[in-house]
């Protein structure tokens, strides 16, 4: 059985243009996932920063700060081989 899904932030706007005290326990199952390979489709990658981050459930810093960068580099990574 796997573990469940931890709640995504209240108001994905708290955390804006700087860092949360610590990161938010969704971020850390996000950051798991794409490590083990996860990858979005392809209108969840339109889908721009204030909405991206609600629809990950994190705030909008550590959307743009850590996760974008995440599926960036496993994009850039996909396309170089």
């Amino acid at each position: 059985m796997k573990p469940p899904t931890p709640p995504g932030v209240s108001d994905v706007e708290e955390h804006w243009t700087s860092p949360p005290p610590t990161p938010s326990a969704r971020c850390l199952w996000w950051q798991a996932k794409l490590a083990n390979g996860w990858r979005p489709n392809r209108r969840i990658r339109a889908l721009a920063y204030h909405a991206a981050a609600r629809w990950f459930g994190v705030w909008i810093w550590e959307y743009n700060n850590v996760l974008r960068p995440i599926l960036e580099k496993a994009r850039e990574e996909r396309w170089t081989g």
